[in-house]
């Protein structure tokens, strides 16, 4: 990418006129810009290998997505939660560079908002759908054949269905499976108020509830942990612990208990959305089916949506090492080969110019930087790639060229050609999976990075270590305050919305190009003919 050859040979010693043009060139600096090319591109080949293992191993894995561009829309028959079938329409990610679905490079550790900080718009959305399935669902028993699942009342209207829902005037019994359960009669007469107080008789400690009944589980049917005073289970059953021991008798005599569960919780999509499905029907829309549990509430969908660590703290969401993971990952085998004849020119042309730890630091803290950058304006969509550290080392070219200006025989013509190429892959990035964000916040995280590690050869060396040294401490400054920021506000700041930053990063060329990489909080589109 540019021409090496310099305006003052090395090979003799300086003219008269070339010292006077360019200022005298000591021993120090003409054994530097002699070893230029002395330097072994170890960190690019490395990262090379990196890239192609991570490739292999993500087709292995996962395969290819449908081949195409936007969004492709299939139906299918599947087995439904009241027995029978049912149509259910599912859209596909097609991904025209030849590599793993937009779900896929999220599981593989693409950078993707959500799964790296507690995302309070997605969470408000998660926490409206447990007040829901709290307040408003009970178990759907069918008469006929002993099947039930969980359901608002509206999805379980069939006549030959029964819907159990407690009210506030049934009465559980929370003393454990062995007391008896007095009558509602009894327990008014005792001067109880319905709702989910509780009251204390002959019997011990009474409740009406409000929240339940739940398909497959009852406090008055577990023996381990009991439901008993003090500690009963809450009016709350998406706070209900798990039981681990039941008494099989008393349990196959209520009703919610006795049925054999048809719908269990499945995660769908890639924003923790949950339903309660049959495992066909969550096979099929490519979910993640939870055959031991009853409710949404005890799953945490987002975890499996992201993939590769389990959160440290439920709901809360901590992968910030996306940042550097996604620098890893590519969108397909097309997307890997750019990337690689990028490596092979301009990696290793810098990497020979400036050493292996010089490149590697540019090239990781660059990338990390983007894809920062690219978190905060653009959350909720998936990137990969190393394009923010690639940009990184196109910065760093430039900031060679300008400190060697009057080394270069034809500057000029170099920084047009950079120039070239920047633009051609800027171009690129408005492409769907491609992040100019982290592109163009590369090339500035790059330059500030350049004038720290690049080496400045400068004739007049008091002149040119005084410079340097100012160029260091300024960067390193900009730099710092760049990173915090960036943090803050990806933190401190969830409720604001960019509805402009989605054509940054892809031009709708035509109807559907860019679907795929919805800027807004959005859940799976499912259609049912039944229910």
């Amino acid at each position: 990418f540019v021409d090496r050859s310099l305006s003052v040979p090395l090979t003799e010693k300086p003219s008269d006129e070339a010292n006077s043009l360019f200022g005298t060139i000591d021993e120090a600096t003409r054994e530097k810009l002699e070893d230029v090319y002395s330097h072994r591109p170890y960190f690019i080949y490395w990262a090379s290998l990196v890239h192609i293992l991570v490739m292999i191993i993500s087709l292995s894995v996962y395969g290819f997505a449908p081949v195409g561009v936007g969004l492709k829309n299939e139906t299918s028959q599947v087995t439904s939660v009241a027995g029978g079938q049912q149509t259910v329409f599912r859209e596909i990610n097609q991904n025209f560079w030849f590599g793993p679905s937009f779900d896929d490079l999220i599981h593989l550790g693409a950078k993707f908002g959500p799964c790296m900080r507690r995302d309070e718009k997605i969470f408000r959305e998660i926490e409206s759908e447990r007040r829901l399935e709290r307040d408003n669902t009970g178990c759907c028993v069918n008469l006929q054949s002993q099947f039930c699942y969980q359901s608002v009342k509206r999805d379980c209207t069939d006549g030959f269905f029964d819907w159990i829902k407690w009210e506030g005037n049934s009465v559980v019994n929370l003393t454990g499976p062995n007391q008896p359960v007095p009558t509602i009669t009894s327990a008014l007469a005792a001067n109880a108020t319905p709702g989910p107080g509780c009251i204390a008789d002959q019997h011990g400690q009474r409740c009406y509830r409000r929240s339940g009944s739940v398909c497959g589980v009852d406090p008055r049917t577990c023996l381990q942990p009991q439901s008993e005073y003090p500690h009963e289970w809450a009016d709350d059953i998406t706070k209900w612990p798990v039981c681990t021991r039941e008494d099989t008798l008393r349990r196959d005599s209520i009703a919610n208990t006795a049925c054999e569960v048809s719908g269990r919780p499945c995660c769908i999509g890639n924003q923790g959305v949950c339903t309660i499905a049959t495992k066909d029907h969550c096979d099929y829309v490519k979910g993640f089916y939870h055959g031991d549990k009853e409710l949404c509430s005890e799953v945490d969908c987002l975890e499996d949506v992201c993939g590769l660590t389990s959160f440290l703290v439920r709901d809360n969401p901590d992968h910030f090492y996306r940042l550097w993971t996604s620098l890893c990952l590519h969108v397909g085998l097309i997307h890997l080969a750019l990337t690689l004849i990028m490596h092979m020119t301009l990696g290793r042309h810098i990497e020979k110019l400036i050493g292996w730890f010089r490149t590697a630091m540019i090239y990781i803290l660059s990338g990390i930087g983007g894809n920062l950058v690219s978190a905060v304006f653009v959350p909720y969509q998936a990137e990969v790639g190393p394009g923010g550290a690639i940009f990184g080392l196109l910065a760093t070219l430039f900031v060679e060229i300008i400190q060697q200006w009057n080394l270069l025989l034809t500057p000029d013509q170099d920084i047009i050609k950079l120039g070239v190429l920047v633009v051609f892959l800027f171009a690129l990035g408005f492409l769907p999976y491609l992040d100019n964000f982290a592109n163009i916040s590369g090339f500035i995280f790059g330059l500030l990075l350049a004038a720290i590690f690049v080496p400045f050869f400068e004739p007049n060396r008091k002149d040119g270590v005084r410079r340097k040294g100012l160029t260091i401490i300024i960067s390193i400054a900009v730099l710092l305050t760049l990173y915090t920021l960036l943090i803050v506000f990806f933190w401190g700041f969830q409720d604001w919305e960019c509805n402009w930053c989605k054509y940054i990063n892809c031009i709708p060329l035509k109807e559907n190009f860019c679907q795929d990489l919805s800027q807004s909080i959005r859940k799976p589109r499912l259609s049912y003919n039944s229910l």
